[in-house]
């Protein structure tokens, strides 16, 4: 089995002139096809709440307690599109007159109007689902862990000739201790649950047009002092692009495309030395199908076109499996063939130059 491995990590911009334009011709290119991957790298904050040592106090809490502030680091999505793309190497004359030259014309493949550039298609897979967190969670901590403390010393005075002490009262504020706050919190947390309950069971009298914004706003305000308990986890992601263009000259039955090293502690890195927590990302593609087809003959007033070859890809992680991606086309990988000048009419499709559709004679062919 053939085995090569390409890297491109710039986008391939193609220009070519009008070779062979005349006033009643002109040029066109088949496609190739290029593709464009991003990839995100997401980075999971978390953070412990200030009362995680009594969370055990609280009941009714389903959400893991994060028991120590961490950091970590794992692939959360890979984007695939497949880009259309010029071949300079297959370029054919074609005239105004001939019946396939709207097509060509509308597709964007002359030469000289342009290249149709387009994404034929795109495939997103998400590994990991997490919602954006907002930062400082603990606001409502931050908001109540100061309190009164009010001392009471004794000055000693003279009434009457006589010495007496009496009481000075004196206030200043202090931190409250740990406990203290989160037991506040936890009778805080009994007293929301309770108003929901008699919300939804009519034991409290209130306006219940509007009953559905106050049961979302307890559970928001409740939502918001749990997690002094259970902490939160905050999600910062990174994207990466890449491009890889795949040489015309011949296919390969089996392709390695290099993508990035995640570790779970440091990110993506640009050394790989497979410790624990490092993940080695690539793309493997295989050849689905053979190239058995002759080669192009020399016919009259053919139309040259392009019959792609399909590649399954798979996301690999360490060299195995990690998820399946589908299927695409490589156009340069497949054969260029020749439709008769019979056919009058047929749908190109632009990122593999093939023809579907097709009307020959009067007939309609698929």
């Amino acid at each position: 089995m053939k085995r090569k491995y390409y890297i491109a990590l710039a986008c391939l911009l193609l220009s070519v002139g009008t070779n062979g334009q005349s006033s009643k011709a002109y040029s066109y290119a088949l496609p190739q096809n290029a593709l464009k991957i991003k990839v995100r790298v997401s980075e999971y904050i978390y953070h412990k709440g200030p009362f995680a040592d009594y969370a055990q106090e609280l009941g009714g809490v389903s959400t893991p307690i994060i028991q120590e502030n961490d950091i970590q680091y794992a692939l959360s999505q890979v984007q695939l599109e497949v880009l259309s793309l010029p071949d300079t190497t297959k370029i054919y004359p074609i005239s105004v007159s001939h019946p396939m030259f709207a097509q060509v014309a509308n597709k964007g493949m002359l030469v000289n109007m342009g290249i149709n550039t387009t994404c034929s298609n795109t495939g997103v897979f998400d590994f990991e689902q997490d919602v954006q967190a907002e930062d400082n969670k603990f606001y409502m901590y931050k908001a109540s862990d100061m309190m009164l403390q009010y001392d009471t010393t004794y000055v000693e005075v003279m009434e009457d000739s006589v010495a007496v002490k009496r009481p000075r009262i004196t206030s200043h504020w202090v931190a409250k201790p740990n406990s203290q706050m989160a037991s506040e919190v936890i009778d805080e947390i009994e007293d929301i649950r309770s108003d929901y309950y008699d919300l939804i069971s009519g034991a409290q009298e209130s306006d219940y047009t509007n009953l559905e914004l106050m049961l979302q706003e307890l559970k928001h305000y409740e939502e918001n002092l749990v997690i002094l308990f259970t902490g939160y986890k905050q999600t910062l992601n990174t994207d990466y692009d890449y491009i890889f263009s795949f040489p015309s000259e011949e296919y390969a039955d089996e392709i390695i495309c290099p993508l990035l090293v995640v570790s779970e502690t440091d990110g993506v890195i640009q050394h790989y030395t497979r410790q624990a927590g490092q993940y080695e990302y690539t793309l493997k593609l295989k050849r689905m199908d053979k190239d058995n087809v002759p080669a192009l003959a020399k016919v009259k007033h053919a139309f040259p076109y392009r019959k792609p070859a399909y590649y399954q890809v798979w996301l690999m992680e360490n060299e195995k499996v990690k998820q399946y991606m589908g299927i695409i086309p490589i156009a340069q990988y497949g054969s260029v063939l020749l439709m008769d000048s019979s056919a009058m009419y047929g749908d190109i499709d632009a990122a593999t130059g093939a023809l579907k559709n097709i009307k020959v004679n009067g007939k309609q062919e698929r």
